[in-house]
């Protein structure tokens, strides 16, 4: 009876190491630290560089939240097709969060 205990131990020790293991390299894989891919196109540089200067400061330099929310995973911004919806929060601001008005330039 004890030899079986044992075992069962071993065994439930090795299932327990393994779905550790699995989970440590789903969250690896799927993890906010893997590079995003950089584009050419000039308008997504601009976009990136007047982010940085203009938002980067509360929500951080990767819009993953710092001073201000996590934009990467906001249900606004992911339902949010064209732009208009965002657009707004930006042109208007948030006064009531503490977030202020910018002056969005026209598209281009």
């Amino acid at each position: 009876m004890r030899t079986n205990r044992t075992a069962w131990r071993g065994r439930l020790v090795k299932a327990a190491i393994l779905c550790a293991a699995i989970l440590f390299f789903f969250g690896l894989w799927n993890s906010a630290a893997w590079p995003q891919a950089v584009s050419q196109d000039p308008a997504v540089e601009r976009g990136h560089k007047q982010f940085e200067q203009v938002c980067g400061f509360c929500h951080g330099p990767d819009a993953t939240g710092a001073r201000a929310p996590d934009l990467v995973r906001s249900p606004l911004v992911a339902h949010d097709v064209k732009g208009d919806k965002i657009g707004e929060v930006i042109r208007l601001g948030r006064p009531d969060k503490g977030m202020p008005a910018t002056r969005v330039p026209p598209k281009r």
